[in-house]
């Protein structure tokens, strides 16, 4: 695929047994709710050890982007505060959007790992999913 060069993630789709990806895709679906990416490891197949390896980069990716979001909104809430009025709103919008647009970034790498493992899929999330953290 043309993006596979550009950190968009690899299909590994074809290492795993067809029917282990159909019977396991719930499972390893709730890997990317944070926290819980460690449900597939009961399974003990190499498909569900990848979507929870997936999902551990994933809750890991949500927590440190949700701390920066968090204090940047620290940053602007005081910077807001010191300028008040009418510029201190202004102040607060813009840079409003970029914090919050970390927290869009968070929720699209859980929805992609979810669809991937609802779809019988075994794609990397894209930029990050390349870490090996649990071997599978």
């Amino acid at each position: 695929m043309f993006f596979n060069g550009f950190g968009f993630g690899h299909d590994r789709t074809i290492e795993f047994d067809p029917a282990d990806t159909y019977k396991y895709r719930v499972v390893c679906a709730l890997s990317y709710v944070p926290l819980l990416f460690w449900l597939p490891l009961f399974c003990g197949r190499p498909y569900c050890r990848f979507h929870a390896n997936q999902g551990l980069i994933a809750t890991v990716c949500y927590v440190v982007i949700n701390l920066i979001s968090a204090v940047l909104n620290i940053f602007i809430n005081t910077a807001a505060w010191l300028f008040g009025g009418f510029f201190g709103g202004v102040l607060r919008f813009v840079l409003w959007l970029p914090a919050n647009a970390l927290n869009v970034i968070s929720l699209t790498i859980l929805i992609f790992g979810i669809m991937n493992a609802v779809r019988c899929a075994a794609r990397e999330i894209p930029l990050i999913g390349r870490f090996e953290i649990i071997k599978w």
